[in-house]
């Protein structure tokens, strides 16, 4: 497995919200394990797959099996289901092989499997807010459960994302985007598919075919002038305009200037959003690219000198090296681990 397929297997540290995570998942030739945020080995690399811990527990496989270890790294949900997705909110889906489910972290199924997969796609999502998004296998719409497994707002959305901040990003009819409220009307109208959910009051969507930013409101704060705009974390959010990549404030201004250049060769942006501080950067393209960390200032303090970084989470960033293993770093840029 390439660094890539890791990165996008595991997930990111950023991905834990409520907390530092106790233990960081590692990889080893091909297997993953466990340190924790000292860089001690707490789990040798014995699985074939490990999510980053997230509210305490960690998704892990082996023998094709998808089970949960406990901040101690003990297997406390033995890994006994064909598939299976972070806990959120106390709980994770499942798959017994024929429907999913959900089980809280004492591996009691609380919500019993009665939704079918549909297309080899999960028909329910992780809750958010109380509230899970899932598709009806006969009319193939997406509606949201509560946690008692009761329907809470009827499937009648060709597609449907998470709730954050009180709103949900829906496809309410054919080509058709906006946002619901928690009685599933639709309260903001937007011209395209929205990227992003809210995040600090606020929405890049598009109008026409440039970005801006709306808030709660449906009201554009920032002019939709832009070619892409990233959500914002700790009051920035990126953005792109003629293949540069800056930063701006809430109030649309720009704090940190747009000189980060668009890398035809990655297919992505150069720059990752704040995170303790700090974000990352990409310096040069193609083989020769390297990436280091920015402050909220636009000053490097972390040179370019990674294969790949990415968001720091409470102090502490993934990263690879220029000889492609993993490592996590501090905001010193110091490791506190490396693979060996």
């Amino acid at each position: 497995m390439n660094l890539l397929t890791f990165a996008l297997a595991a997930g990111t540290l950023a991905q834990t919200p409520a907390g530092p995570a106790p233990l960081l998942a590692t990889y080893v030739d091909g297997m993953y394990g466990f340190i924790d945020r000292t860089g001690k080995v707490v789990v040798e690399p014995i699985y074939e797959y490990a999510s980053f811990m997230i509210e305490e527990m960690a998704l892990v496989s082996k023998d094709e099996k998808f089970g949960f270890i406990d901040k101690t790294g003990r297997l406390a949900i033995p890994a006994t289901y064909e598939d299976a997705y972070d806990f959120s909110e106390g709980l994770a889906a499942v798959f017994n092989g024929e429907k999913y489910g959900y089980i809280d972290k004492s591996g009691k199924m609380v919500i019993e499997p009665k939704f079918d997969p549909i297309a080899d796609e999960t028909p329910c999502r992780p809750f958010k807010e109380g509230l899970a998004a899932f598709q009806d296998y006969d009319k193939e719409l997406f509606g949201f459960i509560d946690k008692s497994g009761q329907v809470a707002i009827s499937p009648k959305f060709v597609w449907a994302g998470d709730f954050q901040e009180g709103l949900a990003p829906v496809e309410y009819e054919i080509e058709k985007y906006g946002f619901i409220d928690k009685s599933g009307n639709v309260v903001i109208r937007v011209d395209d598919y929205p990227f992003e959910s809210f995040s600090e009051g606020l929405c890049p969507v598009m109008k026409g075919d440039k970005y801006g930013v709306i808030d709660k409101t449906g009201k554009f704060v920032i002019e939709a002038k832009y070619d892409d705009i990233g959500r914002f974390s700790e009051g920035l959010a990126w953005f792109l305009l003629d293949e540069k990549v800056g930063f701006l404030d809430k109030t649309g201004k720009v704090v940190i200037p747009p000189t980060y250049a668009w890398d035809d060769e990655h297919q992505s942006m150069p720059v990752g959003n704040f995170n303790s501080g700090l974000a990352w950067f990409r310096k040069g393209s193609g083989e020769d690219a390297r990436e280091g960390y920015i402050d909220k200032t636009g000053k490097v303090v972390i040179e370019a000198k990674f294969l790949v970084a990415f968001d720091f989470e409470h102090g502490l960033a993934e990263v690879f090296t220029t000889d492609n293993k993993q490592a996590y770093i501090n905001a010193k840029g110091e490791f506190i681990w490396k693979a060996p």
